[in-house]
């Protein structure tokens, strides 16, 4: 009975500590592994929608504009976005945003 509790409770501390550990957690020390290029449509504070014109993700995607402070970004603005790879699926897309530089 006592060995069966013990290894209950060690398998579901490892069940716990390996759903605490996340691979995709927005750290923003992440190299870019991915990008597109796209234009601004909206802008909310710190984010914005982009509608992507080149890259691997085709529609609408929604950013981290502050990964950038040095660049006031406006709706219209042709930009590249660096991103870890991830693509969360909503409407419109996710991105963990590296990196937003516009485009001359």
């Amino acid at each position: 009975m006592k060995l069966s509790m013990r290894l209950c409770i060690f398998v579901l501390t490892g069940f716990l500590l390996a759903a605490c550990h996340t691979s995709g957690s927005g750290d923003k020390n992440n190299a870019v592994s991915a990008s597109f290029k796209g234009k601004i449509e909206e802008i909310f504070e710190n984010r914005a929608i982009v509608q992507v014109e080149n890259g691997n993700i085709t529609g609408r995607v929604f950013i981290d504009l502050s990964v950038n402070k040095t660049v006031n970004f406006q709706v219209g603005d042709k930009i590249k976005v660096g991103y870890d790879g991830q693509i969360r699926e909503s409407d419109p897309a996710q991105v963990n945003t590296l990196s937003v530089k516009r485009m001359e």
